[in-house]
């Protein structure tokens, strides 16, 4: 197949499961249909309850959430028209959803992502530096009148009270991030205890319960946790050496294709998963990790030229 003939294998059918995701979490936001109760209970005081799709947390959804918020535009820009109307209909609904899912550093991540993005194409069409900067203000105006009007600006305010002067401990910087940076911490006590192997592949959790390993009192007394980043609990159970192959297996075939145009629409779907991983681990679900994988793959499949349109449509 052709580079458009493979991308529309892939993106076509991704972008009908990213509405129906969508469609799912956004009837769960409204009847609690199928949600956890963790779920349920989760900041009710604001757009009813959570979503999570098919996903097994609000998390793992918003991750992929933010795959239809960001990382479709760069194939949806370039398809056919009867395609690119479906593709913004997916682009709206994943917007929807992933506010509804209330993971509020994945939120972040979709509007930061999407400024980057809108500034790189304008600044490619020769508009200036004013004018995007104009653009950027109005789209920021626009999601804090989202936040406001769906009564989100809660969560800033826990936020800036944690983190303000009068009340700074290193308890209120942790709470404040959801414990973020204590399991960071742990994870990266596990690395350095297993430096080149890592601590085995799948054992952090069990091993984070172990306060002489993790070094964590929050996760010792949870009885275990992830790293809440796919990358450094990557880090932490395979080592250097798991590492390292997992970041060449990325980042070789940038360095074999002629042209990056013909692999800037997976690049952006890969990129945006990665965002999604930052603050969370949407990896660790297989079927996300398997679409990674197939991102992945579409590189390597641009690297050989010389068999766009030699190989059969179809194997007999």
């Amino acid at each position: 197949f052709d580079l458009q003939e493979r991308e529309d294998i892939i993106f076509k059918p991704l972008i009908l499961s990213l509405i129906l995701s969508a469609l799912w979490g956004i009837l769960q936001s409204v009847t609690g249909l199928g949600l956890s109760q963790i779920t349920l209970d989760y900041r009710q005081t604001s757009l009813g309850f959570g979503a999570q799709g098919f996903q097994p947390d609000i998390h793992a959804f918003a991750g992929v959430m933010l795959l239809g918020t960001v990382g479709i535009i760069a194939f949806v820009k370039k398809t056919q028209k009867r395609d690119a109307l479906l593709g913004y209909v997916c682009l709206a609904l994943c917007w929807i959803a992933l506010i509804l899912s209330k993971s509020k550093a994945t939120f972040i991540f979709a509007v930061a992502a999407t400024l980057v993005f809108m500034v790189g194409t304008q600044r490619s069409r020769g508009v200036t530096i004013k004018e995007i900067v104009f653009i950027a203000s109005l789209a920021v105006v626009g999601f804090a009148f989202v936040l406001f009007i769906t009564n989100n600006f809660v969560w800033i305010e826990y936020l800036v009270q944690q983190l303000s002067p009068n009340n700074w401990s290193r308890e209120n910087f942790n709470r404040a991030f959801v414990y973020r940076p204590e399991i960071f911490r742990a994870a990266w006590y596990m690395f350095s205890d297993s430096p080149i192997f890592g601590v085995g592949q799948g054992n952090f959790f069990r091993l984070s319960s172990n306060i002489d390993i993790s070094h964590s009192l929050y996760m010792a007394q949870k009885g275990g946790d992830n790293a809440h980043n796919y990358f450094l609990q990557t880090l932490a159970e395979t080592g250097l050496v798991g590492a390292s192959a997992f970041v060449l297996a990325i980042v070789w075939p940038f360095y074999h294709v002629d042209r990056f145009a013909k692999i800037a629409a997976p690049t952006l779907a890969l990129l945006t998963i990665a965002l999604g991983n930052v603050f969370s681990h949407p990896l660790l679900v297989r079927p996300n990790l398997i679409l990674f994988a197939v991102f992945l793959a579409m590189l390597y499949a641009s690297i050989d030229t010389n068999t766009s349109r030699s190989t059969p449509s179809r194997i007999t």
